[in-house]
């Protein structure tokens, strides 16, 4: 096992677990209808939820995908070798 695959694969899981626990965080919260994306630059995305409909998307549709993303990213890093 290379140097680099030993450092990418903790790093998939950490981020993949990181998107789906804000992903859940989203679809568990009471005062979210819709949610936007922000970023500042190309590696920051900021979710802002609304209690309105201010947002893009719908809050439980923002969640779900966030956390589909985040175990998709954490399944792919331990499966590549």
């Amino acid at each position: 096992m290379g140097y680099s695959v030993a450092i990418r694969k903790p790093i998939g899981l950490i981020l993949g677990g990181v998107a789906a626990f804000n992903g859940f965080a989203l679809l568990v919260a009471e005062d979210c209808e819709t949610v936007s994306f922000d970023g500042q630059g190309s590696r920051v995305v900021i979710a802002q939820c609304f209690a309105d409909s201010s947002g893009v998307l719908p809050g439980w549709l923002a969640g779900l995908g966030m956390v589909l993303v985040g175990v998709a990213i954490a399944v792919l890093s331990l499966r590549r070798s």
